[in-house]
């Protein structure tokens, strides 16, 4: 938003020259009309992310996107207008608007600048100057710079013809919802303050880290690395990064560690920062690098004593153990780990050498761009939940779905022919004898809405159990079993009342940018819906055979 507030149209509408003004308004266009939102209740702006599809919500919803480990519902602005969809370009952003602390992703066509304005100069609306629905619009602004009108949208309202569970949501509800929005952000506040982010590695098949604080940056083994003389094992040598001298220490010689192989394209080199200045730097050539841990302070132990058998190792900070002791990382202290009198002193003689290395070709230093460190799921949550599910997860077209290994009976191929049933629901296939017992078939793409597929070998049967009666629903494929721990399943953003009760939960897997939409099986067919089906299904049954 910083680059937008340096617009120079963001003057314009002061009335005198250093007045703050009262009330300020992002401006954005659909198609040529010109509109603004509150920008208090802009969160940010983003480019379009990647969105999940969620069957049984209302036609604007584009789907849920992951933003920074985040649900957010992203709806396109221009099918709540009432307008046909326009290709997304360059210029497109998504606006992420605050509703009780709930954050909304409107897409628009293009985002132009901040106006700062009095609230006397906000203009009543008038239904037949208006280009939309005026209900949707909270006043206007005319001739206020280039735009002859800038109609100025009602959050609220545009929430509320949404989606209807918005809508149902009272006053002492709203009070509610915003005090517990604001007690969450302290929490997480007070929890973060509570948090140790560290880079994982592993070193002769251990594992080690260094605090996140302290490491810059973690960059490919460099093909080239200049030789020092009479220099210790440890220190391998060290080259040019971006006009510095990096010297090179290759952990597992360091500490004595056996070392069977060469170092290859494999190795990383952790790039660590030994003063606040972070003008002293070091490259740690370690094995591989895992992960960024986040652990709670106390989950830090000490060094057992026996471990240092009289010996001052001041570079091992700490202990933890996690995954319930089955994975142990050892902590490092990059500040401690180089004021030993013997690296100390090689650093100096790096540092009296710097002229000697030159300059470097600068194809020598392609490997040395930066890899960006492989982020593992958050480990704040490593201790492990007593509570862990499995989920069985498979796929409708592009989205995943899951359901509970507890509610999955078994899961078959799909038949080259189904009994049919006549005057049966749409998104009823047929029916199928499963060791001697009528199974109905359910195609769940009709069930949601989607658009069927035709048969394949990928297809699959998922038998599902409600009340100890079992249907089958075909999926377009099953693709794994995942084990989950409770913490890993969070509540659905609520769009519809139908989606709320059928996928009112999901997975984030916010590493890999996963969203796994949750199904309810017992929400799946109402009981209206079943009773009925099992009728026909029985009464078919009887007249074939």
């Amino acid at each position: 938003m910083s680059a937008l507030k340096q617009n120079e149209a963001y003057r314009e509408v002061l009335q005198e020259e250093n007045e703050v003004p009262r009330k300020q308004f992002v401006t954005f266009f659909i198609g040529d009309q010109c509109m603004a939102f509150e920008m208090e209740r802009v969160m940010e702006i983003v480019r379009v992310p990647p969105t999940v599809e969620v069957p049984m919500t209302p036609s604007s919803l584009i789907g849920l996107a992951n933003l920074r480990g985040t649900i957010l519902p992203v709806l396109c602005l221009r099918r709540v207008m009432g307008l046909d969809d326009a290709e997304l370009t360059d210029a497109t952003r998504v606006m992420v608007l605050s509703y009780f602390g709930r954050p909304l992703g409107f897409i628009v066509d293009k985002v132009t600048q901040v106006l700062g304005v009095q609230p006397e100069v906000i203009e009543r609306i008038d239904p037949a100057s208006s280009t939309f629905d005026s209900k949707l619009l909270s006043g206007v602004l005319k001739n206020i710079g280039s735009q002859p009108l800038i109609q100025l949208m009602d959050v609220d309202a545009l929430t509320r013809q949404e989606y209807q569970s918005f809508s149902a949501v009272n006053e002492n509800q709203k009070s509610d919802l915003s005090q517990q929005a604001h007690k969450e952000r302290v929490d997480d506040e007070e929890e973060e303050k509570n948090i140790r982010q560290l880079v994982s590695f592993s070193v002769c098949g251990q594992e080690y880290s260094f605090d996140i604080s302290a490491t810059k940056e973690i960059i490919r083994m460099p093909e080239t690395v200049n030789a020092i003389p009479k220099a210790p094992a440890y220190l391998v040598g060290m080259v040019k990064l971006r006009d510095r001298v990096l010297p090179l220490v290759r952990l597992s010689t360091l500490f004595g560690l056996p070392v069977s192989e060469a170092l290859n394209e494999t190795n990383r080199v952790v790039v660590l920062s030994l003063s606040e200045s972070q003008q002293s730097v070091v490259g740690v050539i370690v094995d591989d690098v895992k992960e960024v841990l986040r652990i709670r302070k106390e989950q830090v132990e000490d060094v057992p004593p026996l471990l240092l058998d009289g010996r001052e190792m001041r570079e091992l900070e700490g202990i933890c153990q996690l995954d319930k002791g089955k994975r142990i990382v050892t902590l490092l202290s990059a500040s401690k780990m180089f004021r030993r009198e013997d690296l100390a002193q090689t650093m100096q003689s790096v540092a009296a050498q710097h002229h000697e290395l030159g300059e470097q070709d600068e194809e020598s230093l392609q490997g040395l761009s930066a890899t960006g460190v492989p982020e593992g799921e958050s480990r704040a949550d490593i201790v492990q939940d007593e509570d862990e599910s499995q989920l069985v997860v498979f796929n409708l077209g592009e989205q995943e779905y899951g359901v509970s290994i507890e509610s999955v009976r078994e899961i078959l191929r799909l038949p080259s022919q189904l009994t049919k049933v006549p005057k049966t629901s749409e998104f009823v296939e047929g029916m199928v004898n499963l060791r001697g017992m009528v199974l109905p078939i359910i195609d769940m793409r009709t069930r949601f809405g989607l658009v069927r597929q035709s048969q394949n070998d990928r297809q699959r049967i998922v038998v599902l159990n409600k009340d100890d009666v079992l249907t089958g629903y075909i999926v377009d494929s099953v693709t794994e079993v995942m084990p989950l721990q409770s913490h890993q399943i969070e509540s659905a953003p609520q769009l519809s009342e139908e989606q709320a009760s059928v996928m009112g939960r999901l997975v984030n897997l916010r590493d890999k940018k996963r969203i796994i939409t949750v199904l309810e099986p017992e929400q799946l067919l109402s009981h209206e819906e079943q009773r009925k089906l099992f009728e026909e299904i029985n009464e078919c049954d009887s007249l074939c055979s």
